[in-house]
């Protein structure tokens, strides 16, 4: 109140009269206590991007590259095409699934793609890496096979977005290979994730099956009556040591 009364002024005719900036204050308290609402300036770069996009902006560290994925209003122009290669954005992925691209910007630039009208959202484009193992027993697969025995798994096609998938003699099904991995064509498993998950989904138990073994471990997708497995597509998005990135995935869907 002491700074409320500090503000008064005398006027000439002996009324009193408020500054300015106390006026201002003193009518958005108003409007708050009214319910109103007060107007706040929109912030394009919260506004349309992830919390990782938004600390690398405001880390203040000028210098590095970030690679995000940046989705739009509506196809790309070559007038809007000038104007990200104005911030020396480089495009080194299309996404037209998502209506988006893959591109490395520099940190510096970040607020400026933000503000770009026709830039819709922009998310940071991070590693993905493998998880560790399913067991199939979680799955109660062995319930659904009892309700539907007749099921033939063969006229399901499973695309498995990991890092290939090796032959091996417990999973014999795999019917295209395909690779999103830069600069590597081995349409093969390098790291055995996606192997693994490749017999957790439709493995025959084969490798373990025999006088050697205790038990025999099949895929969720085997069906033990018609002994046959769902079809499988492997689309390799993951190098060597499990990682690649979101683009990658993307793009195998």
């Amino acid at each position: 109140m002491n700074s409320i009364r500090s503000s008064w002024k005398t006027s000439l005719g002996g009324l009193p009269q408020l500054n300015l900036s106390c006026a201002i204050k003193l009518g958005a308290f108003g409007m708050l206590l009214a319910g109103a609402q007060i107007p706040v300036m929109a912030d394009a770069l919260h506004d349309k991007s992830d919390m990782f996009v938004v600390r690398k902006a405001e880390s203040g560290v000028q210098k590095g590259w970030v690679s995000t994925i940046v989705r739009f209003s509506g196809t790309l122009t070559l007038a809007q095409e000038k104007q990200l290669s104005a911030l020396s954005a480089d495009i080194y992925r299309n996404l037209p699934i998502i209506n988006s691209v893959a591109l490395k910007i520099p940190a510096r630039n970040l607020i400026k793609l933000a503000d770009l009208p026709f830039v819709q959202r922009i998310s940071g484009d991070l590693q993905v890496k493998k998880t560790d193992a399913f067991t199939s027993g979680h799955s109660l697969a062995s319930t659904a096979w009892a309700q539907y025995p007749t099921l033939d798994p063969t006229h399901v096609l499973v695309g498995v977005v990991d890092s290939g998938i090796n032959k091996v003699s417990d999973v014999q099904n795999v019917v295209k290979s395909m690779t999103w991995v830069a600069g590597n064509t081995n349409l093969g498993d390098e790291c055995g994730h996606g192997t693994h998950v490749a017999g957790i989904i439709s493995g025959s138990g084969k490798s373990s099956t025999g006088t050697g073994f205790t038990q025999t471990f099949r895929g969720v997708g085997y069906n033990a009556n018609s002994l046959k497995s769902p079809l499988l597509a492997s689309l390799k998005v993951l190098s060597a040591d499990g990682s690649g990135r979101v683009s990658d995935v993307i793009s195998a869907m």
